[in-house]
Order: C-alpha cells, then structure tokens, then sequence
C-alpha cells in the first residue's frame, strides 16, 4: 500500500489556512514543482492546459502543486492543484485572488512547501511580464508597466523585483523559471539572490505554448529527476527554447547562475559610479552607445549587459570607466552559462549575455518608482545612474553641471 500525507488548503476571506489531516507517513518526491500561474488573463488557456498536463505526469518522483488563476471575468477565482504519485488530482477552490501580490505568492508557495516533501524544488511563473519598474504606474503612455505575473483582474497589477523577493524571503528554490517576456533583468535576478540557486528567465518577448513545462515534469517524472540541478537546469533551457514559436527568431531564453550575481551586482556599482565621473557620456555620446545596442522592451528600456559594456569600453577614455565597462561584461557572461537560442536581432550570440540592465528610455515617465521597485537600483546607484543619464540626453548637461544642480 503507497503511502501518502495528506494535508487541505481552505480559503477563508482571500487568505489560506493550512488544515492537517491524519497521515500514514511523510511521502518523498525527488522533485517538487510549484506552478504559480496567472491566468486571470489572455493566458489562460495555456495556463490551464500547463495546470492539468503537469498534474496528470505526477509520479512517486515528482509531486506537484498548481495554483491557476482565472479565467478573466470568472467569479469562481483561482483553483489550487494537488498531484503525487497514482493519487487522483485533488482539487479545490480558492476564491478570489491577485497573482500580483506578494503575499498570494508567499502563501502559495510555503503552502506548496508544507503539503509534501521533496528532494528538490522548482518554482514556475507563468504570466504576463514586462520591464521592472513601477507596478503601481499601470497605464502610462500606452504601456503596461512593471513586473510579473500580471493580474488583469486586478488592474493589471504585476510582480516587481521587490515583490519577489518579499514573498520568497526565507524560502529556497533549487530552480526558478519564470516564463515572463523580459524576466532575465538583473533586478529579478538580484531580487532572487537569497531564495533560489539557478534562474531561467527570458531577456526578450516569449511567446510559448505551455508544452515546455509539462515536457520538463515528465523528464522529472521520469529518471531525470536523479541529475544535477546544473543538468536540469540545461534541460529546461532547452525545452522553453524548443517551445517557442518558430517565427520569433529574436525570442531568448537564458539560464542564470545565482552563485555569480554578486559579482554582477559589484561590477554594476563600480560603472555606475565611475560614468558618473564620465563627461564623455554626454548627450551625443549616450545616443551613439543606444544606437549600436540591442533593445528589448515596449519603450525600449532594456538592453544586454554585456553588450553594453563591451559598447562602454571602446567609447571610454583608458580609466577606471572602461576597466569597469569590460569587467560589467565579462561578469554578465559567467553569470549565464546557458543560452536558449543562437540569434539575437539576426546577431551571433555571442556578443551578448542574455542578461538585461535597464537604460533611459524614451518615456521618462516609466522610471517614476524604480528604486522602490528593485533593490539593485538602490544597492548599485544604478537608479541615480538612470536619472543623470537621462537628464543629460534631454539638456545636454555634464556631469559637472548636474553635481552643482543637485
């Protein structure tokens, strides 16, 4: 006879209670996946279909809670997934709920954590992405902005960086994906630092089916689920990158090894420091450097780190500026040991790491609460960095001139 623990969510006022159950034993999975889906959206299909696959491939290896939000406009709200080994499926209602706060991630997640034991654990996001700033700014200039797993029940209200490392604070994944159009910004991945060891995130727009994830369950399902965490971390990787759609040729995916954003984070304080005592950026200078990179976002607020300081090093004088520049770039790439992809805007990869820093973009009004937003912006003076940088591509100001106004 299986052995099984047994355990109930109950939504009591938008907020889970956990209520135990008598259990024979404490069931092992190898692995854990945790689905945090947000489907109150147009995803809901694949939301929905990722939801039921991943149950139905649950093993005595693999154990699986689903969280499913949506559809947009249903009063029935999200439904909460539970699978391991030959059990049916359980299956309750949640109630009503907003996949863009931090705290529906936090409850779902220690709740997922709390129902079974696992060798190892992954986190799926899967929703709506954009550029993280602000979440509060909703609809400004035509653009949806800021964070993940957007709630379009809810104002569109998404995920930031700050988000996300409130609602995980404490935890520890061995892998995050999240399956959101430009996710692998260096915010995210510094927002993850503390509660996850490996990040597959996507740079660029994603468009995807769903498969890839139900693909990856069945490979823990499976004998899969005794390789290293490196291993399927390349796996997943891979099977995102496998399903995505065939026209999309500038469509990324990257794996993020959080071991090295440290290292990140330093050399992003060391150049944001030093262009500030850069006058050659000036406004003539920011526009050339912004003409020879690549730019993903709705404004085109992002661009790849690497590239960016490799484009640095050979506009800046010989200086702590290029030596800063170059290390940014290199850092960047060690940081992303997997690529999901061998095109970037029709260029070798190479010259990139799938990592993305945020720059001035056209609409100013986009970088309102992005300090607030992300942790990196504040830690690395990549905020204030924003701020001058943009302020001199508008007037033309030199350092100088913006030191003696501030």
């Amino acid at each position: 006879m299986k052995h099984v623990r047994l355990a109930a969510l109950v939504s009591l006022g938008g907020c889970w209670l956990l209520a135990s159950k008598p259990s024979f034993c404490s069931a092992k999975a190898d692995w854990g996946m945790a689905l945090y889906l947000a489907g109150e959206s147009d995803l809901w299909q694949t939301a929905r279909y990722v939801a039921e696959a991943t149950s139905a491939v649950a093993s005595e290896s693999l154990a699986v809670a689903a969280l499913l939000d949506g559809p947009l406009g249903s009063a029935e709200g999200a439904s909460l997934l539970l699978a391991h080994g030959d059990r049916p499926t359980e299956r309750s209602r949640q109630g009503q709920l907003n996949t863009g706060d931090p705290a529906s991630l936090e409850r779902f997640t220690r709740a997922a954590r709390w129902q079974f034991q696992a060798g190892r654990w992954m986190l799926v996001v899967l929703g709506h992405g954009m550029p993280p700033v602000s979440a509060q700014g909703i609809w400004r200039s035509g653009f949806l902005c800021g964070g993940l797993a957007s709630d379009w029940g809810s104002s569109g209200k998404s995920l930031t960086p700050a988000d996300l490392e409130k609602a995980l604070a404490g935890q520890r994944w061995d892998v995050v994906v999240l399956l959101s159009c430009h996710s692998a910004s260096v915010d995210y991945a510094w927002a993850l630092r503390n509660s996850a060891r490996w990040v597959v995130a996507s740079p660029t727009a994603l468009t995807i089916s769903g498969r890839s994830v139900v693909g990856v369950a069945q490979r823990l399902a499976s004998g899969a689920s005794t390789a290293s965490t490196r291993k399927i971390v390349e796996t997943v990787v891979k099977q995102v990158s496998a399903d995505l759609q065939p026209e999309q040729e500038t469509e990324v995916v990257v794996g993020i090894d959080l071991q090295a954003i440290t290292d990140v984070r330093d050399s992003m304080r060391e150049l944001s420091g030093a262009l500030l005592e850069e006058p050659e950026i000036g406004a003539a200078g920011l526009e050339a450097i912004r003409g020879s990179l690549p730019w993903v976002g709705p404004g085109g607020e992002m661009t790849d780190l690497a590239a960016l300081g490799r484009c640095l090093a050979q506009v800046l004088p010989e200086g702590a500026g290029r030596r800063a520049a170059e290390r940014a770039a290199a850092a960047a790439v060690a940081a992303v040991p997997f690529l999901g992809t061998t095109e970037v805007r029709g260029t070798d990869v190479e010259q990139y790491s799938g990592l993305v820093v945020l720059l001035p973009p056209p609409l100013a009004e986009l970088w309102d609460d992005y300090e607030e937003a992300s942790s990196l912006a504040r830690e690395t003076g990549w905020g204030r960095l924003l701020a001058m940088l943009r302020t001199r591509a508008t007037a033309g100001l030199s350092t100088t001139d913006l030191r003696r106004e501030k």
